[in-house]
């Protein structure tokens, strides 16, 4: 499917990296047959459990201590000096957290021994932060304004009766993701060759039980947008890709975005669905990690890494070192 819709791009010509991935996600495991929504909803829960929704896990510590451990782990597998590390971009959407952007990222630099970093939060695109925070990082490299960057990504529920995503699509988890940005080949899991984002905001109006075709047609437009500008600018074809990772919603979604992009549903990542569900911006970190933890993907192997959220999208691709 070919759009119109303007789209940000970049194609990144100077080398750029990511590494050190490292998560912290909540430790107590339920059934999503445990919410009550979903417990009162028969139907409902039979269809996501049909689409591969299993369990959601959840979390007494709060994303401020979330991104912490993660973000510990990933300075340590880097292998940099925290005065090595120029800046930080926070992603998340728990707002209601108040303590967050009052006091806890200040506590969370000084414990990091992060005391030089200067840290920059993006929330307003929801599950499609993470490229968002891409972008930003990206470009303060090349600009040499930085040369590594952490990237981190927290959420958690509010409570229990907000886990269910708008349209009834997934259930989320509570959990944490990070790694390192860099201009240095030593941190050298992926090389970032381009992204993409798009955005209708108009789409706030649709109602998708009323104006389902119109909304279909919105989340065709903005996806296929992103994607086709990274693969036009960079003449790299979508078969050329070993694996596409994307949000953890359920697998009739996938089914959906393999179709609307015309890619192979079978490379799509999926395995984390059923254990946890939708970790937000941390979907796609966690996704990437699963693919080398089991060693399955090798060097030179390219992955189309597409996010989503509220009537946004984001599409890089990455290329195994």
């Amino acid at each position: 499917m070919k759009s119109k819709l303007r789209t940000m791009f970049s194609h990144y010509q100077e080398p750029l990296y990511i590494g050190a991935f490292s998560s912290c996600i909540g430790n107590s495991v339920h059934e999503i047959s445990e919410l009550n929504r979903l417990s009162e909803d028969e139907k409902l829960l039979d269809f996501l459990t049909n689409m591969g929704l299993h369990q959601y896990r959840s979390s007494e510590m709060s994303p401020a201590q979330l991104a912490y451990e993660s973000a510990k782990n990933t300075i340590t597998k880097s292998g940099l000096e925290p005065s090595d590390i120029d800046a930080v971009i926070y992603v998340t959407e728990s707002l209601w957290c108040t303590e967050w952007y009052s006091t806890d990222h200040n506590h969370l630099l000084e414990k990091l021994h992060l005391e030089n970093s200067y840290m920059i939060g993006t929330f307003l695109r929801g599950c499609s932060n993470i490229h968002t925070a891409l972008r930003i990082a990206s470009n303060m490299c090349i600009t040499n304004e930085t040369s590594n960057v952490l990237i981190i990504t927290s959420d958690q529920a509010e409570n229990d009766d907000l886990r269910l995503v708008p349209p009834n699509i997934g259930v989320t988890s509570d959990g944490a993701a990070s790694f390192i940005l860099s201009k240095s080949v030593e941190i050298s899991e992926f090389r970032i060759l381009c992204n993409s984002q798009s955005a209708i905001p108009s789409m706030y109006k649709l109602d998708e039980s009323v104006q389902y075709m119109k909304f279909m047609k919105c989340i065709g437009d903005g996806l296929s947008a992103c994607v086709n500008r990274c693969t036009d600018e960079t003449k790299i074809m979508l078969n050329d890709m070993k694996y596409f990772v994307m949000n953890n919603y359920n697998k009739s979604v996938v089914n959906m975005f393999s179709s609307i992009i015309e890619a192979s549903e079978e490379k799509f990542v999926t395995d984390n669905i059923s254990r946890y569900g939708h970790c937000y911006s941390s979907d796609n970190v966690l996704n990437i990690m699963h693919l080398i933890e089991n060693n399955n993907i090798s060097s030179g192997e390219m992955i189309m890494n597409i996010s989503s959220g509220p009537a946004s999208w984001g599409s890089s691709i990455l290329v195994k070192e």
